[in-house]
C-alpha cells in the first residue's frame, strides 16, 4: 500500500519523445506529399497541398500538447527550454512545407521547373534525417550525423 501511495507522489513521466516522434512523422509525410505533388504535375498540387494542410493541423495539435505537458511537468527528459526550441523548430519545418505547397498551387507553374522538383527532393531527404535524429534523441543516440546531413 505504501508503494502505491509513494508512486502517486512522484511526478508523472510525460511522454515528450512520443510527441516529438509523432511530429517528425508528420513532417516526413508532408515532405513526401510535397514531392509526390510536384512530381505529379501542377494540376495535382492543390490536392496535395490540402493533404499537407491536414498534417500541419495535426502537428499543431501536438505542439499545443507539448506546451501543456511542459507547463505541468517538473522534471523533464530534456531542458525545458530545449524542448520548447525543438518543438518550435519542428513546427517551423512543417509550416514551411505547407507554405511551399500552397505557393506552388497558387502560382500554377506548368510545368514545374526541374530545380523546384530537386528542392522538394532535398526537403524530403532532410525530413528523413529529422525523423531519424528525433528518434535518436530518446535513445541518447548520435544526432550530429543527422544534423550535418541536413545542413549539407
Amino acid at each position: 500500500m505504501l508503494k502505491g501511495e509513494c508512486m502517486r507522489l512522484l511526478p508523472r513521466q510525460e511522454k515528450f519523445f512520443e510527441l516529438f516522434n509523432a511530429h517528425a512523422a508528420y513532417i516526413l509525410e508532408a515532405a513526401k506529399l510535397l514531392l509526390e505533388g510536384v512530381r505529379a504535375g501542377n494540376s495535382h498540387v492543390p490536392q496535395y497541398a490540402e493533404r499537407i494542410k491536414e498534417l500541419e493541423d495535426k502537428a499543431d495539435r501536438i505542439i499545443h500538447e507539448l506546451v501543456a505537458k511542459l507547463s505541468r511537468t517538473f522534471i523533464t527528459p530534456l531542458d525545458p527550454e530545449d524542448i520548447h526550441r525543438l518543438s518550435t523548430a519542428l513546427d517551423d519545418v512543417i509550416d514551411g512545407i505547407e507554405e511551399c505547397a500552397h505557393r506552388l498551387a497558387a502560382h500554377g507553374l506548368d510545368p514545374i521547373p526541374p530545380a523546384a522538383v530537386r528542392l522538394c527532393e532535398l526537403v524530403y531527404d532532410s525530413a528523413t534525417q529529422i525523423q531519424q535524429a528525433v528518434a535518436a534523441l530518446e535513445k541518447d543516440g548520435e544526432v550530429n550525423a543527422h544534423w550535418i546531413e541536413i545542413n549539407r
